[in-house]
């Protein structure tokens, strides 16, 4: 969240210092802060148009030296929404796409085909070079630059992140297999679809790509969802201290005629006897009705306007504004500011107080100290004294944003990609499968793009063994092992050749994979055979990456004397039971973290419990509890975890003494979880016992 205070007159050091206290409190935790009223759109030469939000600027403002405020000028730095989807090429320049229909001697025309192809979003070096150069121009400002593109995360809510569009790919008799990928996360990342057809159904496809229509039948969709700072509430506070003046000069006349305050002033009649200038102590709700009144008589006046958000959202905004107004004139009783240097404070040859604003830790405690239920009596400050002297006027305003969850979808036609290959023999051809020259027919084995991300971090590599057992003759077999290596020479395919001969069942082979993983694991111990398929075979890893975020009030965890909390997770891996840990820690001043594990495939989600360090009791835990299929956990403090007497923190901190420690590999050996959730991960002791 971010506020932009601005100041006409006199803005006091007690107001800024309260404003940053806002922003720290109510500041947004995404890493990626983007103004939702700032997108701009960008069309290139070649007819992509780019959609770009510039950052928030990230500095608090700063005082002038007069002690106003200076405005931070606005961020120069823009993220574009996904565009420019396309399909992918090789290194040498081949775009990677796959159309082949395949013919017999028979009269019946095609009898089907496979297509396969790699598809990429994002902007090419000299898109981006072009895009930066536009940027300037529409902004008018020569410093804008194209930082990269927005964050996103996937929309599963709208039929997945990746949505194959197409009524003949839809129907099984036209298709007999449909294989996709996950949509890429970032720009250059790649998504494989591919799919078998049937003679129908390559007829039907074909004649979309090449007779004049106006788009083909198939059409690619990359749905998204990312994050904007949507203004939400704005404030103002006009202070007319003139007014002020008048309104306490006429309760200070009626003081005069109330014997019962005698020596009190007009402070003894607001609040009660022996309230004076010098032990200016009051009971705040009193204060409070002051501030009211003021506000009713015109001496202060607040304008407010609030955006169309849920109230639920707003509601807090709204109050923190309100609570502005007392805090710019108090501070609790129960925290005095730390006196530095003087005894006492000096006043001028009229008696009035002299505010000491160099020394401004006497500022920054004092604003620091937020109200809580035990402040019910609050000091008046100095400078309230000092501004009914002054008469002058003072104006704040504020602006509160709220990040809002937006949709992002990049769409493609094949159409338009086919045009560009449809006279190149490697991406668009016919085989006739009576011709001897077919009588080899190619394996092909396609690495899951997820899995190739894992390489190197989970697993070192995998071994696909082949064999087809002819009608006469020796069985065809053959291996592959694919790597790093591997990937980086050959790419994320790899084909075998098998010679048909004398074998009347060409449509059948069967094939293995057993994957090497970190930790000199082989999984599966025992592969099984499988039947393949000739259009390809996608391999997936047992394992699968997730991401999991942890959030943390780090002003709540520091009124509950919290220094640290730790997100423990056990989840399954290789049918064991493993332990990660994400600590968020107050110092370090970072409310979300994330980290990636790597879980079994078949997994429906994971276990865990928080681990909170208490700055005197030491380690106090939570119950242990599930997730499925939700990668973000907020970090409750409980009410009872508040008060160190309570039941509830007396049995976290016996909790916290059955904390075990997992082997080098996170393996956990005592003090098991995921067998008390069976209904998510099964009997996982029995998982181990099937591996062995």
């Amino acid at each position: 969240m971010k506020q932009i205070v601005t100041v006409k007159k006199n803005l006091s050091k007690q107001f800024y210092l309260f404003a940053c206290l806002l922003i720290l409190i109510c500041g947004a935790t995404n890493a990626q802060q983007l103004d939702d009223n700032s997108v701009q759109t960008v069309k290139l030469d070649n007819d992509v148009t780019v959609t770009l939000f510039r950052a928030m600027n990230p500095e608090l403002s700063s005082l002038d030296a007069n002690g106003d405020v200076k405005q931070v000028a606005p961020s120069n730095d823009y993220y574009y929404l996904p565009t420019n989807l396309r399909l992918g090429l090789r290194p040498d320049g081949v775009p990677e796409f796959l159309f082949t229909k395949f013919t017999t001697e028979s009269k019946t025309g095609v009898n089907g085909a496979i297509m396969h192809m790699l598809m990429q979003w994002g902007l090419t070096a000299g898109q981006q070079a072009e895009l930066d150069k536009k940027l300037k121009e529409v902004t008018k400002n020569p410093n804008a630059i194209v930082r990269g593109q927005v964050q996103l995360k996937a929309d599963d809510e709208r039929g997945g992140s990746f949505q194959i569009i197409s009524a003949t790919l839809s129907d099984k008799s036209f298709a007999t297999a449909v294989l996709n990928g996950r949509a890429p996360m970032l720009d250059g990342g790649k998504v494989a679809m591919a799919t078998r057809l049937t003679a129908d159904g390559a007829q039907l496809l074909a004649s979309t790509f090449d007779k004049a229509t106006s788009i083909a039948d198939l059409s690619i969709s990359l749905n998204y969802v990312y994050t904007t700072n949507f203004p939400a509430f704005k404030g103002k506070i006009t202070y007319y201290w003139s007014r002020i003046a008048s309104y306490t000069d006429s309760i200070a006349n009626h003081s005069k005629e109330d014997q019962s305050h005698a020596g009190s002033g007009w402070l003894g009649t607001l609040f009660g006897v022996g309230v004076s200038v010098d032990n200016a102590t009051v009971d705040k709700s009193k204060f409070e009705k002051i501030t009211q009144d003021m506000v009713e008589k015109k001496c202060i006046e607040v304008d407010i306007r609030e955006s169309g958000l849920p109230d639920d959202r707003i509601a807090p905004l709204r109050a923190a504004f309100m609570e502005l107004i007392v805090k710019s004139f108090t501070t609790p009783a129960e925290q005095q500011p730390v006196q530095l240097g003087k005894k006492s404070p000096e006043k001028d040859g009229n008696g009035n107080i002299i505010k000491d604003l160099s020394d401004g830790l006497k500022d920054v405690v004092s604003m620091t100290n937020v109200y809580g239920e035990n402040h019910k009596e609050v000091t008046i400050k100095e400078s309230f004294f000092q501004n009914i002297n002054q008469k002058s006027t003072q104006v704040i305003n504020v602006n509160y944003s709220l990040p809002i969850v937006k949709e992002a979808s990049v769409t493609g036609n094949l159409a338009s990609w086919y045009n560009g290959v449809k006279d190149n023999k490697s991406c668009v051809n016919s085989v006739n499968l009576n011709d001897p020259f077919f009588q080899h027919r190619d394996i092909n084995f396609i690495m899951d793009l997820e899995a190739k991300e894992m390489f190197e971090k989970e697993i070192n590599y995998v071994t696909v063994n082949v064999r087809k057992k002819r009608s006469q003759g020796n069985s065809f077999e053959d291996r592959v092992t694919m790597d790093m290596k591997y990937f980086n020479e050959k790419g994320i395919t790899a084909t075998m050749s098998y010679a048909r001969g004398e074998d009347t069942d060409p449509d059948s082979y069967e094939y293995q994979s057993q994957w090497s993983l970190k930790g000199g694991n082989i999984y599966p111990p025992n592969p099984v055979w499988e039947k393949g398929k000739w259009e390809g075979v996608t391999l997936l890893p047992p394992l699968m990456p997730k991401t999991i975020e942890f959030e943390a009030d780090l002003d709540n965890m520091k009124t509950a004397n919290f220094a640290r909390v730790t997100l423990q997770v056990r989840f399954s891996k290789f049918g064991q039971e493993v332990e990660e840990n994400i600590p968020v820690s107050v110092s370090k001043n970072e409310p979300l973290v994330s980290k990636q594990i790597f879980m079994d495939r078949n997994t429906k989600g994971y276990a865990y419990r928080l681990i909170y360090n208490h700055k005197e009791a030491g380690k106090v835990a939570t119950e242990w509890t599930s997730k499925i299929n939700d990668y973000y956990v907020y970090a409750t403090i409980q009410d009872g975890l508040k008060d160190k007497n309570s039941d509830v923190f007396k049995k976290g901190v016996e909790a916290a003494k059955t904390i075990a420690q997992a082997d080098k590999n996170g393996v956990v050996t005592v003090n098991k979880v995921l067998d008390t959730f069976k209904d998510i991960f099964g009997d996982v002791s029995k998982k181990v016992l099937d591996k062995k």
